[in-house]
């Protein structure tokens, strides 16, 4: 059986003769002089045996040869060859599998010690050439895939290896993104997040990391991707790098983007007669008022009072007018969310402190328990605060007389939680509280909670609504975001309902499943009131 013998030694005359004595013996012998030749030769050739002189010109000596194909192709014949023989040398050669020989050798005892087992290596040279066929088979294969950017990473996420469909969807060719880290894909944000090395983390502990996020191409353009990463180990369990495959789902996205839209010009169209109906009623209360005072004014001896009596409740109806036409514009309009790492203590706070006086006067108390450690969730801010804002105002006008408004925002396991409790009145049986112009207030639009569950859905959240006879309502909102960063899956995750109960009041209680703080670790713990003095009035 024919090997191929990779011959490395700086002595013209020895490598010669090596040379020719295994030839003759019907080997393929490649030979060089320096380590360097030597590892490229490796790159290009799986050799069976490989014989090497210890001291090599350049920076590589005949130890890292041995040693780089040792790692390479496990199992292979490695001997080294020596002029300057130590016990030292010996033990290390040992160690890594090598035959140690010092100079000078006898060919034949040389060339037994390439052919030592050569027989019962027959089949294992079969295996592994129908091995190494298999997997030629698969690099075509992947590298082959256009619709999937599919490519490893080490395991400090350098890439290593990249296929057509990485170039189509990335930009980048093979020779200039092999080498750099897959950090270049991401947003400067998401880096300043610490997003890629949170995936990494998450897929070496857990075996995988899925999400559909943002990524940036080679020119600078961002798409919607899907993303899978999966950690690859050795036996011993030691981590060796990360798979990953990224698909290009723009398209999807922007069918998913007009279909909401179109489902939007649809309840539009749906409440316009609603909305028709809605003002009716105060445009008849309005035009009565005039026609009454116009009448009044020709009698000429009409009393003041009553004439005030009837301009004040024209008046009244002006600006009941006005604001169901303010809010049915902010419901009407596209939403378009300004999506960034958002403080949840901070928009608490700025959404309470301006009204903690007028609370005061009214006899309700602020309770507000929010962990220290809460982290950053990828939100609309002022989107966020409109739906604080109008969940207090709600909680607020259901305790006419007074009570416990409380705002809550804790972590569970992958969750970041904000509830917005009260004490107050609650909502009667038979009511959709999201139901356009709906309202058990005098002077309500019946707009503010359509509006909350609007930016609810554009943030892919619901929002529900659950009650028991006799018991207070429990409303609940989940927000189910995408995976994005920080935890793991390519489509929106369902929760569950969280049951809940109050002997009176009701509850809203918002969950975000993940976060952009890459600082944040998993821990329990019982938040804390926070005073009110650390608000900033």
């Amino acid at each position: 059986m024919s090997l191929n013998v990779l011959l490395v030694e700086d002595d013209a005359l020895s490598r010669r003769n090596l040379t020719i004595y295994l030839q003759q013996s019907a080997h393929k012998v490649f030979e060089t002089d320096t380590g360097e030749a030597a590892l490229d030769l490796m790159s290009r050739v799986n050799f069976d045996a490989v014989i090497s002189d210890f001291r090599l010109a350049g920076r590589i000596n005949g130890m890292d040869v041995l040693r780089h194909h040792a790692q390479m192709l496990p199992g292979r014949r490695i001997i080294l060859l020596t002029a300057f023989g130590s016990d030292d040398l010996r033990a290390e050669a040992e160690a890594l599998g090598a035959l140690y020989r010092e100079k000078p050798v006898a060919i034949d005892d040389l060339l037994a010690s390439v052919e030592f087992g050569l027989e019962s290596q027959k089949p294992i040279a079969k295996r592994e050439a129908k091995l190494m066929q298999s997997e030629e088979l698969f690099r075509l294969l992947v590298e082959g895939v256009q619709d999937y950017a599919i490519y490893m990473l080490d395991p400090a996420g350098v890439v290593t290896t990249w296929n057509a469909g990485a170039e189509r969807i990335k930009g980048y060719s093979a020779q200039e993104i092999i080498g750099k880290h897959f950090s270049c894909f991401y947003r400067l944000e998401d880096i300043r997040a610490g997003r890629p090395y949170r995936a990494l983390e998450i897929a070496a502990k857990k075996g995988k990391y899925e999400e559909e996020h943002l990524r940036v191409r080679k020119d600078g353009s961002e798409f919607w991707c899907s993303v899978l990463i999966t950690a690859l180990h050795d036996k011993a369990g030691k981590l060796y790098g990360f798979t990953k495959v990224v698909r290009d789902i723009t398209q999807r996205k922007e069918n998913e983007e007009r279909l909401r839209q179109s489902e939007r010009l649809a309840t539009l169209g749906t409440t316009a007669a609603v909305f028709a109906h809605e003002i009716g009623n105060p445009l008849n209360g309005l035009s009565t008022s005039l026609q009454l005072a116009e009448a009044l004014l020709k009698k000429g001896d009409t009393p003041t009072a009553l004439l005030l009596e009837t301009l004040g409740a024209a008046s009244q109806e002006v600006q009941r007018l006005n604001s169901l036409l303010k809010d049915y514009r902010s419901f009407a309009r596209p939403l378009h969310l300004n999506l960034e790492a958002t403080d949840l203590r901070r928009a608490v706070q700025e959404v309470l402190a301006p009204s903690i006086r007028l609370y005061t006067d009214s006899g309700i108390k602020i309770n507000v328990q929010i962990s220290e450690d809460l982290p950053l969730i990828r939100v609309d801010k002022e989107r966020i605060k409109q739906v604080i804002l109008n969940l207090c105002k709600n909680a607020a006008e259901a305790m006419p007389g007074g009570g416990v408004l409380t705002c809550k925002a804790y972590q569970l396991n992958d969750q970041v939680i904000l509830e917005i409790s009260d004490t107050g009145i609650g909502i009667p049986d038979g009511i959709d509280v999201f139901q356009l112009f709906k309202t058990t207030k005098a002077d309500g639009t019946g707009l503010g909670l359509p509006i909350v569950q609007q930016i609810i859905s554009e943030h892919r959240g619901t929002i529900e609504y659950v009650s028991e006879a006799e018991k207070a309502p429990h409303l609940e909102y989940r927000c189910l975001c995408t995976r994005e960063e920080f935890n793991c899956t390519a489509n929106a995750l369902d929760c569950g309902i969280v049951q809940s109960r109050m002997k009176e009041g009701k509850i809203f209680r918002i969950v975000w499943w993940r976060w952009t703080d890459s600082n944040c670790r998993l821990r329990g713990y019982e938040p804390r009131a926070i005073p009110l003095s650390s608000f900033k009035h």
